[in-house]
């Protein structure tokens, strides 16, 4: 079947130390007092509305200073809890009345201080420079500290080829300010290969495959991977090659990847009196850039182009046709994971559409365009969706969805159906 979801990094924790929080303890004091109210100061993520109503419950109600204090604990642990992690809320020095008085609670949210980046490994120069700009684009001074902030930059160091990154969060100069560390492990020039064989070929065209891949990685020193693919079969005549190339651009995770591919096909067996062979020929380039990149969520932007040009002969009786198909597609990509049913599960989805057209040999064209012909020539649009999910139980059961839907503007030649 004609795949639609490509492989995406896939949502997991980065490593991030973060330093203890402060949850203030309630100290024991014999202060008595019945607030009429509270007021807010340093808050800017939300509003002194919202952060009065938290605390509703506590008004014209007696308190100390430890019921204060755990007041000012609630505010905290409604900001870590969407994501603000460092955030803390105080009671300041002030003169409290016994009672109708207003208590101020300041709000310190925290942001990012000096970020320093540390880079180990055999990295050259030009692999170490690269993740340091990555890291510094995506960790501002002055920016606000949340959970998202911190994990993006660690997570799109890791998506790079021969990298690993960690970060530390450490208490910076000033007050509300935090420093980042990230740790940059960068491999240099790396290569792999890895070989295989199967039986799941078309009888006719060699059921066996040899297959044997290369891969480099961080040949530009950019976190990039070229990859050349080769597979043979028992058929003589039958084979593929692909060449593929991703090469990070820019520092917010955006990706070109380069692909050609050359497959060449003869039939046999019941069908070796046709002499029929051909070769199909793809190019594609593309663009991917992350729109969410987290550690449970991710949704990536596709636009790409493609051209495929299809070539099939006879022998017997004599024939010769083509088929050229060129077309631009633009999507949605994206992955995530959630802990439904308890054990939990991981989806995947696609969606993108596509604009083309098919080009057709005059001979082609007549038969296509003809009574009873199959009508492909010409522009065509089609949407494409595909949704994976693995939803897991006690183990070791587990259940695995797959479900693809195309609507298409006509009929589509058979390379751009959904198989």
């Amino acid at each position: 079947p004609q795949r639609q979801i490509p492989l995406l990094p896939q949502p997991g924790a980065p490593q991030i130390a973060l330093p203890e929080a402060n949850q203030v303890r309630p100290a024991e004091s014999a202060l008595r007092i019945v607030p009429a109210g509270f007021r807010f100061e340093g808050n800017t993520v939300f509003d002194s509305e919202t952060l009065v109503g938290l605390l509703a419950g506590r008004v014209n109600q007696a308190s100390n200073l430890a019921g204060l204090t755990q007041a000012a604990n609630v505010v905290s642990r409604y900001y870590r809890a969407r994501g603000y992690l460092l955030t803390e809320a105080y009671i300041p020095e002030q003169v409290l009345q016994a009672e109708g008085g207003i208590v101020t609670i300041t709000v310190v949210e925290a942001r990012v201080g000096k970020v320093r980046v540390e880079v180990d490994g055999p990295a050259g120069h030009g692999s170490s420079s690269f993740v340091r700009r990555v890291a510094n684009a995506n960790l501002v001074p002055g920016t606000l500290i949340t959970e998202y902030l911190l994990d993006k930059p660690v997570l799109l160091l890791r998506d790079l080829a021969g990298v690993d990154a960690s970060a530390t969060v450490q208490p910076g100069e000033l007050p509300g300010q935090a420093d980042v560390l990230v740790t940059i492990r960068a491999q240099g020039p790396e290569l792999r290969s890895v070989a295989g064989f199967d039986n799941s070929g078309a009888r006719a065209a060699g059921a066996l495959h040899a297959t044997g891949t290369v891969q480099v990685s961080n040949l530009l020193e950019r976190g990039d991977v070229f990859s050349l693919r080769a597979q043979l079969s028992d058929a003589s005549r039958s084979s593929l090659y692909r060449l593929g190339y991703a090469l990070p651009l820019g520092t917010m995770g955006t990706q070109l990847n380069l692909g050609a591919a050359r497959t060449d096909y003869a039939l046999g067996r019941q069908f070796t009196a046709l002499g029929a062979t051909g070769k199909a020929d793809v190019i594609s380039v593309s663009l991917t850039r992350p729109l969410l990149r987290s550690r449970e969520n991710n949704l990536y932007g596709l636009l790409g182009m493609e051209h495929k040009k299809f070539t099939d002969l006879t022998a017997t009786p004599a024939s010769e046709s083509e088929r050229r198909i060129s077309a631009a597609r633009f999507g949605l990509l994206g992955n995530f994971v959630d802990d439904a049913a308890g054990a939990g599960g991981a989806s995947s989805y696609a969606l993108t559409a596509m604009r083309g057209q098919v080009r057709l040999d005059a001979a082609s064209q007549g038969f296509d365009q003809g009574l009873g012909g199959l009508r492909t020539a010409g522009t065509f649009s089609k949407l494409n969706l595909e949704f994976q999910r693995a939803q897991f139980f006690a183990n070791p059961f587990s259940i695995h969805v797959n479900v693809q839907a195309q609507l298409a503007s006509k009929n589509l030649a058979s390379a751009e159906k959904m198989a």
